[in-house]
């Protein structure tokens, strides 16, 4: 029985070893993006991040940002990488505990017999680690590897409680439930879900199964878990000490506690007299309460933190009353669990009628619903089971243990062939044929439903246990959240324990397989003594490895390259490019999580550009935020200029006094005052002046009308009150709609739209002006590696960009095309500016930073660069893109189609850039035999079939062939016939009377007003 216990603890040290490893050498180096970025910052300072806040999470994760070695970003994500490693040991102990229900392990019998134990345990542990969501959760500084460790702790203490609950001291592990229960609160609520499971064990544990009793005792449990466990802890208690002084509040705690203390001490005493004897299971319970309150004190963080005032401190909880607000996310909202399609935004509608009719809300009620006069059951059924059932959670699921497509958003699952218009959707974009698809050929699905069968056929009453945590922990859980179509981002993190269970089943499918063969053999190495001497346990040894290869090694193969960020500084510095692009004490509008959380890091754990007051516009439809921002010093920055009064701001978000949404007028402007030295400065000396700027004024859209939101008001006020006295930025990842139509007055410089006093001349590639010498030193002045400034200092990081053998995410490669639009803006701006080599410097410095064949290009991109090398002199590098571009258009040739840009002026422009005129000319010919009248289309072949002699300095030729296609006009007197002719004839004149102009892209010249665009 030693060897027996010895092996299992060795396989379990294992499997924490191997997991640990795994995603240490995966992890990410520094600040990941989305959430994260606000994590790593709130635990580096102990801060208060948003809503319900993880504080058990930031006081165990800044014992790492101890740690003296390694980027402080990476200290905070081996977190996850460690909690992971014990979530993997608790795993393989549940795996084993579970197999040991109907196979245990006697004196009597050969170690050997337990290899269907030890190997179906290691098996489903490792194709956990190895999965994909699992290990996305594991090398990054969010709070999911941490729950999931919560998870795997309950299930574990479930399971040993189910061994010992006929042995004298079985309370101190459903003890441990409750105070893990308590903890959980601390990290993520997803663990609380474990408890009816445990409910379940008890019931199958202490009595007589019979369908009336069990479906009592479900209720219960749904009872008990919802006010108990969930709303006690997480509502009522909080707002009974809010509504009492706190020495009240306390006396019933501390009261409670004394009493549960005496409980226990009686309890374990034993003896037939005495009350918490008798009345055990009452006891265990009032002291399960408790346990969870004293887990769930970890709350007292947040209103300690709060009160300390950090340059963090979301929704400011300084007060029981606000922790109230800020424990019950009600900045967030509520959402009705019918209809299932509640939003009402266009965002949402245009993917909420493709499952059927919908019609607007009629209102609204107090809590934020809406009220719907008209509900389409059958459609609001197929939006659920379409997309929130199977698109947010089966899919994951099948990603998971059948293999994935591609990293690209939406991304379908892939058996073993994937259809050419899925490749050219999901895997050419990404540039990494090498990684996609990701395919387990299905086995490790197949092997777990095996393993689920084989559950109820040994051990029922179990399997029962863990189905219905894989229920509540999966499809149950997606059906709560109610989450609309579209998601910014993938949202399987969410499901990961319900992975784990399905995992578990891997590992039996693989002991149900071995249980077969050695049946099928004659062999059972339950009962065989001489089972290690017996050469046909070698046979059940092969199944393991079988297995072990099939599954899990399978799984780490197909994902490894997929999941590791060990070289992606692509956060780190993309948040750096933002800031080091404005001025000194620079105000700079943000939008959403990705241009803020990683410029919060940047800021509070890396100390850059702490100047720069950055103005998240998602918070800033909130009164306690726009506070801070007016009264608040955060790193002794400057406080933004905010006219709003405290008093106002003060206000529940819900007095009619606060600021609110407000309608627009179709027709609104809005003015500012300039004074004569900022005129001045921004118009070079031409105005010295007092001026005014007018715009028209631009809301968010809201059906036919537009809406002044409370962020649109706050960016008004900041412009106002600010005088210009500092300057203000827009990140150029913000959208259009927190604009407020400024965007006339923007300039690009660098990753930031300064706003400017007078309209700009629009670059023709961006539609908006550039500051070139900002530009210059952002994009050619770049840093090396291990260079970098706190203060301001123009010069962009680009790490590993160029190196093929990193993988990037898809939310990563996404960012190379803001990139790669500055250094084309950038080239087009030096063209324009009649200096051709400063243009082929960028595009070169461009290819140098962010390689052309790691990161896939749009055609209109590259046939862009083609042209830009072609009119700045560089043939052979013209030609290289030209090429390029045909390539990309004959994979996928009517995809990545931007700005309008028409894919057969495009094909044209690359033959007429590599010389083939006559490709180019058969290009509209094609065209022409479908619009024989078009004017444009045959004003498009006129100009190639010139170019084709100017291209040769044949201006002889040149003149010949114009005459001939004025002469094949004979007598069409159309009008856009007639305005060809006009144009041709001026072209003439140019070549007969002047001397030959340069050789220019005509094909890409606008044809004669009048006929059809194509």
């Amino acid at each position: 029985m030693k060897q027996y216990t010895l092996t299992n603890r060795v396989l379990a040290g294992v499997a924490f070893l191997v997991t640990l490893i795994t995603y240490a050498l995966t992890l990410q180096p520094s600040v990941p993006f989305w959430d994260c970025g606000e994590f790593s910052a709130a635990t580096a300072w102990q801060q208060v991040p948003h809503p319900p806040g993880a504080p058990l999470f930031l006081m165990v994760a800044r014992w790492f940002h101890m740690l003296p070695f390694g980027d402080p970003g990476w200290r905070i994500n081996m977190i996850s990488a460690v909690c992971s490693a014990g979530t993997a040991a608790f795993v393989y102990y549940v795996a084993v505990k579970i197999i040991e229900r109907w196979r245990p392990f006697k004196q009597e019998h050969s170690l050997m017999s337990a290899i269907p134990t030890f190997g179906g345990a290691l098996i489903g542990t490792l194709a956990f680690t190895w999965s994909d969501t699992q290990w996305f959760n594991s090398v990054e500084s969010e709070v999911y590897a941490a729950g999931t460790l919560l998870i795997a702790w309950m299930m574990y203490l479930m399971m040993r409680w189910d061994e010992k609950a006929e042995t004298k001291g079985h309370e101190k592990y459903l003890l441990g439930m409750a105070y893990v229960t308590g903890l959980a609160f601390g990290v993520h609520l997803l663990a609380l879900l474990v408890v009816p499971g445990v409910g379940m064990v008890i019931y199958f544990r202490r009595y007589q199964f019979k369908w009336w009793t069990f479906g009592l005792a479900l209720l219960l449990i749904a009872v008990c878990f919802w006010i108990f466990v969930y709303r006690f802890p997480l509502a009522y208690f909080p707002k009974f000490i809010a509504s009492t002084s706190p020495v009240v509040a306390l006396i019933p705690l501390i009261a409670g506690i004394l009493i549960a203390w005496y409980a226990s001490v009686k309890v374990k005493a034993g003896g037939s007299e005495s009350f918490f004897q008798k009345y055990k299971v009452v006891s265990i319970a009032c002291v399960s309460m408790f346990m969870i309150l004293i887990g769930f004190s970890t709350y007292t963080h947040i209103l300690v933190r709060a009160n300390a005032h950090p340059a963090m401190n979301e929704n400011e909880p300084d007060q029981v009353g606000e922790l109230v607000s800020y424990l019950g996310r009600d900045q967030y909202g509520n959402r009705a669990d019918w209809p299932r399609r509640e939003e009402v935004d266009n965002y949402y509608r245009r993917y909420q009628d493709a499952y059927g009719p919908w019609d607007m809300p009629v209102g609204q009620n107090d809590d934020g619903t809406y009220i719907f006069d008209k509900v389409y059951p059958s459609a609001e059924l197929n939006f659920m089971f379409r997309y929130q059932i199977y698109h947010m959670y089966v899919r994951y699921l099948f990603w998971n243990f059948v293999g994935r497509t591609s990293d690209v958003q939406d991304a379908p699952v892939a058996l073993f062939s994937v259809a050419d218009s899925t490749r050219n959707s999901f895997i050419e974009p990404t540039g990494y044929d090498d990684v996609f698809p990701v395919r387990f050929f299905a086995i490790p699905l197949i092997l777990g439903l095996i393993g689920f069968f084989y559950h109820y056929y040994r051990d029922w009453k179990m399997a029962v246990v863990f189905t219905t945590l894989f229920l509540l922990l999966g499809v149950i859980a997606t059906l709560q959240q109610n989450q609309q179509q579209p998601q910014p981002r993938e949202r399987d993190y969410f499901y990961v324990g319900s992975f784990m269970i399905f995992a578990i089943w891997v590992g039996l499918g693989v002991t149900a397989i071995a249980d077969f063969i050695t049946k099928r053999v004659g062999v059972s190495a339950e009962e065989d003594e001489a089972a290690a001497r017996n050469p046909k346990t070698m046979v059940l040894a092969a199944v393991m490895v079988v297995g072990l290869i099939a599954a899990p090694i399978n799984m780490a193969i197909g994902g490894w390259k997929l999941h590791d960020r060990s070289a992606n500084w692509v956060p780190w510095d993309y948040a750096y490019n933002i800031l080091q692009s404005c001025e000194k004490d620079a105000i700079l509008f943000t939008n959403g999580d990705n241009d803020t959380f990683p410029l919060w890091y940047m800021q509070d754990v890396a100390g850059v550009r702490r100047d720069v007051r950055v103005v998240n516009l998602s918070l800033g439809q909130t009164s306690w935020y726009i506070w801070q921002l007016k009264n608040e010093r955060p790193w002794r920055a400057l406080q933004v200029p905010i006219s709003f009064s405290n008093d106002i701001l003060r206000l529940s978000e819900r007095d009619q006094k606060a600021l609110h949404p407000k309608s627009m007028p179709p027709s609104g402007t809005e003015e500012l005052d300039v004074p004569g030295d900022v005129m001045a400065w921004a118009t070079g000396g031409k105005i010295k002046d007092d001026g005014k700027m007018s715009w028209k004024l631009e809301g968010m859209p809201y059906g036919d009308s537009q809406i002044l939101g409370v962020q649109h008001q706050l960016v008004l006020d900041i412009l106002h009150t600010n005088k210009w006295k500092r300057p203000v930025y827009f990140s150029s990842s913000t959208q259009a709609d927190v604009w407020c139509g400024l965007k006339p007055y923007f300039r690009a410089e660098g990753m930031a739209y300064r706003i400017m006093p007078v309209q700009q001349p629009p670059n023709p590639l961006t539609d908006m002006s550039m500051n070139t010498e900002v530009m210059r030193k952002c994009l050619i002045g770049t840093l090396p590696a291990d260079q970098n400034f706190t203060e301001p200092h123009y010069g962009f990081k680009f790490r590993n960009l160029n190196n093929p053998k990193d993988f990037f995410m898809d939310d990563h490669r996404r960012l190379m095309i803001n990139y790669r639009l500055m250094y084309i803006a950038l080239a087009n701006e030096e063209l324009s500016e009649k200096n051709p080599k400063g243009a082929i410097e960028a595009l070169n410095r461009m290819e140098k930073e962010i390689a052309p064949d790691m990161f896939g290009m749009p055609y209109p991109f590259l046939a862009e660069i083609a042209d830009i090398y072609h009119q700045a002199g560089d043939a052979q590098k013209s030609a290289d893109y030209a090429n390029r571009t045909l390539k990309a258009m004959e994979r996928n040739p009517n995809g990545q189609n931007y700005g309008g840009m028409d894919p057969i002026q495009i094909r044209a422009r690359m033959y007429s850039d590599l010389g083939d005129y006559n490709q180019a000319i058969k290009v509209y010919e094609d065209v022409r035999k479908q619009y024989p009248q078009d004017p444009n289309v045959r004003a498009q072949i006129e100009n190639l079939r010139l170019d084709r002699y100017l291209s040769k300095h044949d201006t002889t030729g040149a003149v010949a062939e114009l005459q001939k296609i004025i002469g094949e006009y004979g007598g069409d007197t159309s009008q856009g016939m007639q305005a060809n002719v006009v144009a041709l004839r001026a072209r003439l004149a140019e070549l007969t009377h002047t001397k030959p102009a340069a050789v220019t892209d005509s094909s890409n010249k606008p044809a004669a007003a009048g006929g059809a665009a194509h």
